[in-house]
């Protein structure tokens, strides 16, 4: 229930915030849930609204997405490496 209501305010903040808020929400919820699948498709929605290149001479478009990916693959396995080391 509580990650339902996380959800309808990330999707509310990409369209509420600027886009550097939501993407920093969006890792931080990364962090905190398991399995939080829902940060590609909002990754997806902060590159659809704002649609422009992050970095200023080079297009690069869906840079949000890629980065939030890259992020979610990560805290993926250090969860893992984590948590095992924890209860060791």
């Amino acid at each position: 229930m509580i990650r339902f209501f996380i959800d309808i305010i990330l999707f509310l903040s990409i369209f509420i915030f600027p886009w550097w808020i939501s993407l920093f929400l969006i890792l931080f919820c990364i962090l905190i849930f398991d399995n939080f699948y829902e940060s590609l498709i909002f990754a997806f929605f902060i590159d659809s609204a704002y649609s422009f290149s992050l970095f200023s001479n080079i297009n690069f478009f869906f840079a949000v997405s890629i980065l939030v990916s890259i992020f979610f693959v990560f805290s993926y396995y250090m969860k893992k490496i984590i948590k095992f080391n924890f209860f060791r």
